[in-house]
């Protein structure tokens, strides 16, 4: 990566962009509603954060830290990097930031789904230190969780531990 990546808090002002962001990183990952952008930037923007690089916003990470009393856990919503910039390190980035703010408040857990069609990202994943969780059967190398988000939405598991 040639030019200096900042990492910053999601935003109010990031709502637009962010959204057309995730919304053209598809497949694997899917745009929300702006309210729910808002939402993310009001209350979550300690773990919703986004890389940018020249001013512009090169990619996001959504993430939500457990509210449940002793969970210590953080559940990453959706990463996605502009087309412009993957495969500059900008998620690996982004991800580290991540794991220092869950850090810092005390958590001991990330995790996250895929698909798992979704080699890009899950190589990311295992680089990164995260491991896929035994589950209900096995797709190539993965374990996969059945339903996991509803009927016929399988996903494979992931998680990285802090302690």
């Amino acid at each position: 990566m040639t030019e200096k990546v900042k990492i910053r808090s999601l935003l109010q002002d990031d709502i637009q962009e962010v959204r057309d962001l995730i919304s053209e990183a598809g497949p694997f990952v899917s745009a929300r509603t702006l309210s729910d952008y808002w939402l993310y930037s009001r209350f979550f923007s300690e773990t919703c954060l986004v890389a940018e690089i020249s001013g512009e916003i090169a990619g996001v990470v959504v993430a939500v830290l457990n509210q449940v009393t002793n969970s210590g856990d953080c559940y990453i919503q959706d990463v996605a990097v502009s087309s412009k910039f993957r495969g500059t390190g900008v998620g690996k980035v982004l991800m580290e930031h991540l794991e220092l703010a869950v850090r810092e408040h005390g958590y001991n857990k990330m995790w996250l789904t895929s698909e798992a069609a979704n080699s890009n990202a899950i190589a990311l994943w295992r680089r990164l230190g995260f491991v896929n969780s035994p589950a209900d059967y096995q797709e190539n190398d993965l374990w996969v969780t059945r339903d996991l988000k509803g009927k016929g939405k399988d996903r494979v598991v992931f998680e990285k531990s802090l302690k």
